[in-house]
């Protein structure tokens, strides 16, 4: 064989080859290989999905990237109206600075010295004349003392939260040319309000605040867990805003006599341990956002509090965050759940921060969970200790105390898209927002919440959907302008009859002409109409069986029977003449049956029951007898032996077969099983191995309490019983098809009269077939309840032993193959 050299020009050759090889190989890996933390969401079975990243990093801000000495203990960010950044950095807890940069992080302000200017700019008459004297030199210098939160108005006044000396700063910026830097009057300083409503041994040490458009503040307080304290421009304390309602629950009971128990410092601490307070707020208008960050609340931690003191997002029994617990890739523990800050963009996103798991979660304000982004860790876009968020010309701004930056977020193609579909919709444009949501259904198939975007723009399309216009029918046009001007000829020309000296016969005669003219213009008007108002009818019925078919993708059966209940309106509402005849024709077919059957029975000469008796009855007419007459079909069954083994076996076929039809056939509106993940085999032995068990444990112990039936006879009977289920079961499935969620009662009731009808014939059975007298058929029952547990815990030990047994044959079968093998 010819062998093959490599010389140099061969060698180049094959290097370059392999690193084009490989270039194309690391381009068909995803780009989520890059990203600092994996893109998911949940889907309706709150299982975590992989899903694009909606934010990914850009960038990382510090002090040294902003030409000033680092950031030593950052505590807030705020961006004002003119998409200036604001970050505060308490420093070691004795001096507090503000640093203000541009949207593009250029550095606009570095506020490193505070003065007293109050009593100056309060005695003067031109407060900017009154401004330009005061400068670092010549006014007191207030030093801050942990400083936790800013707010900037419109105009440039900062509110500043001096946490440490227990009071709110309100200044106002200015260029000091002396000092050659920028410097913070203060105008007004706003302490602890005196009122009743705050305890005298409560410390008012303000963490946050926001300012109305009116000049009043909320202040969240680190002691106070009332709500906000609202405190006017001038300093006067006028009441809580956001205040928890109190509902009288069984575990506020249980405070009320613990505090009633325990002593006084006793009650206090306990008391501070059951306290939830707002740990941050945002201000949107006349809507303000708050956010809780209690470890305990799982529920309600986010609410959108409008002036009235009310909630008006629906999120009482909704958990925000993460619906499976975060863990820590490093160190394996659980990350809890503390919500620090909120933003709204002006497109109405929501955007929380979780300080616990370090992760941002995006939200519409139908509290669907558009996207999570960030995580813990050191990276870019990762975080060590996050507290606060702005958002900022499109961009997410998070403030990390611990790494002392500000992380830069911008949206993907994917956020992009996500974003575009919820505003389309938001702004009414439904079928606008369709093809974005086509879009996000292919970047991520996963993607429920797309599904349920496209099902409630197709049930908004069909709701708005307007009347069909005639007369953009060319045809039609053309027929209604020739009927116009006939109907007018005709009241032209009837007009005319009455004048003196009118031709009567020839008006008649013209008429007459007229008439035929409209009637020529109706009939085909009249038909165009009608297909008019079919295609019409045809559209918006698709409109809603497409939301119904996108609303059972994502999950959503509210929104699916919505969609249903639309749909069977319209269709009422077509054939209402039809139904309601049916109706009336049933009525009546009923009315006279009921009234003829006893005659009709005695001209066929047919006999009832007791008249040709119980030998006469045919044995598949007989267990539909005992659902109705259960004593004495019971007792033919007992001492004529009227059971049949063989329908017996039917009717527990039947009811197995019943069980699966409706977990797999009933409406998605009320199927709590999902018919993809079916189990025929549990459901057989949640069926008819459990009956099987039923019998074999009452036959075993009636027979030790001297019970007559035998092992036969009591799974007829049994099985006889589980008829009305059976009937109940599928009427159900049946009738499930054309109800919406508003009727869920009605198919609870036909289960449970099912249910209790089949358990009213199984201890009439039980009583007369082991011929059993009083209560001791009853107690009979319950020990074998009793009897069932056991021979199911024996069971559920012998399955047990049985996989450990199996278990170590299997290991030590792969231990043997393995050592023979080496």
């Amino acid at each position: 064989m010819r062998k093959l050299k490599l010389t140099a020009g061969h060698s180049m050759r094959f290097f370059l080859t392999l690193c084009l090889v490989f270039s194309i190989v690391c381009a068909s890996f995803p780009a989520s290989a890059t990203e600092p933390y994996d893109g998911y969401n949940y889907n309706s079975n709150l299982e975590r999905v992989a899903s694009p990243n909606g934010y990914l990093p850009t960038s990382e801000v510090n002090g040294n990237s902003l030409g000033i000495s680092k950031l030593v203990k950052p505590t807030d960010i705020f961006v004002d109206a003119h998409d200036c950044i604001y970050i505060t950095d308490a420093g070691d807890n004795k001096e507090g600075r503000v640093v203000k940069v541009d949207s593009d992080f250029n550095l606009v302000a570095e506020f490193n010295v505070f003065v007293d200017g109050s009593e100056i700019l309060e005695a003067a008459e031109d407060e900017s004349a009154a401004l330009e004297t005061i400068t670092a030199a010549n006014a007191e210098r207030i030093t801050m003392k942990n400083l936790s939160g800013i707010y900037v108005t419109a105009d440039g006044e900062m509110y500043l939260c001096d946490m440490g000396n227990d009071r709110v700063l309100r200044a106002m910026p200015k260029y000091d040319a002396e000092l050659g830097a920028y410097i913070g009057v203060v105008r007004q300083i706003y302490t602890k309000p005196v009122t009743d409503m705050i305890a005298a041994s409560k410390q008012f040490a303000p963490e946050k605040v926001v300012v109305t458009a009116t000049g009043d503040m909320y202040i969240l307080s680190q002691n106070i867990t009332d709500g906000a304290a609202i405190i006017t421009e001038e300093g006067v304390f006028s009441g809580f805003f956001g205040a928890e309602q109190v509902e009288m629950t069984l575990e506020k009971m249980l405070d009320y006599m613990w505090s009633k128990i325990l002593s006084e410092k006793q009650s206090s601490k306990y008391a501070q341990n059951k306290e939830v307070r707002y740990s941050n707020m945002f201000m949107d208008g006349d809507f303000v956002y708050t956010v809780t960050s209690w470890i305990g609340q799982t529920s309600g931690q986010v609410k959108k509090v409008n002036p009235a003191n009310a909630n008006v997002i629906d999120s009482a029994e909704f958990k925000f965050g993460d619906a499976t617990q975060n863990i820590d890739p490093s160190t394996g523990a659980v990350l809890n759940a503390s919500f620090v800050d909120i933003t709204v963009d002006d497109e109405e996103f929501i955007f929380c921060l979780d300080s616990g798991s370090g992760k941002v979660y995006m939200y519409d304000q139908g509290l669907d969970l558009l996207t999570i982004f960030g995580s813990r860790g050191y990276k870019t876009g990762t975080f060590q200790y996050p507290i606060g968020i702005e958002e900022c010309d499109g961009q997410i701004l998070v403030l990390d105390q611990q790494k002392c930056s500000v992380t830069v977020f911008e949206t993907t193609q994917f956020g992009d898209t996500v974003r575009e579909a919820v505003s389309l919709y938001e702004h009414g444009k439904y079928e606008e927002a369709l093809q974005p949501w086509e879009e996000v259904k292919l970047m991520n198939s996963n993607y429920e919440i797309a599904y349920n975007g496209i099902g409630r723009a197709y049930l908004m399309m069909g709701k708005a959907a307007e009347e069909p216009v005639y007369e953009e029918n060319p045809e039609y046009a053309q027929l209604k302008a020739k009927l116009d001007a006939a109907t007018a000829e005709k009241e032209r020309l009837t007009n005319a009859m009455s004048e003196e000296g009118a031709d009567t016969a020839a008006i008649k005669k013209a008429i007459k002409e007229q008439d035929k003219i409209i009637k020529a213009c109706q009939k085909p008007m009249k038909k165009i109409e009608k297909q008019a108002d079919k295609a019409f009818s045809k559209e918006v019925k698709n409109y809603y069986k497409l939301a119904m078919t996108n609303f059972k993708l994502a999950y959503n059966k509210m929104g699916y029977s919505d969609a249903k209940a639309e749909l069977r309106a319209d269709l009422l509402r077509e054939n209402f003449s039809l139904v309601l005849t049916i109706l009336l024709i049933v009525i009546i077919l009923y009315v006279v049956f009921n009234k003829t059957k006893e005659k009709i029975r005695k001209k066929l000469g047919l006999k009832t029951v007791e008249e040709k008796g119980y030998a006469a009855m045919s044995k598949w007419k007989y267990p539909f007898y005992t659902m109705l007459h259960p004593f004495d079909g019971y007792q033919e069954m007992r001492y004529n032996k009227k059971g049949s083994l063989g329908l017996g076996v039917l009717f527990l076929a039947l009811w197995y077969l019943s069980e699966v039809i409706i977990r797999q056939f009933e409406d998605f509106t009320f199927n709590p099983t999902n018919p993809d993940k079916l189990n025929i085999f549990m459901i057989l032995c949640g069926t008819a191995g459990l009956f099987m068990i039923a019998i074999a444990s009452n036959w075993a112990l009636c027979t030790l309490f001297d019970g007559k039936g035998k092992f036969k006879d009591i799974f007829i009977g049994a099985s006889y019983a589980m008829l009305p289920t059976i009937i109940a079961t599928f009427l159900v499935t049946f009738i499930s098809k054309f109800m919406i969620s508003g009727e869920a009662v009605f198919i609870q009731v036909i289960l449970i009269v099912g249910y209790i009808w089949s358990a009213a014939m199984v201890i009439i059975g039980t009583q007369t077939i082991h011929e059993f007298e009083g209560g001791k058929g009853i107690l009979m029952l319950f020990l074998t309840a009793v009897v069932m547990i056991l021979v199911l815990f024996l069971i559920m030990l012998v399955y047990v032993l049985f996989m450990q047994v199996f278990s170590f044959i299997a290991t030590l079968y792969y231990e043997i193959i393995y050592r023979v093998g080496v």
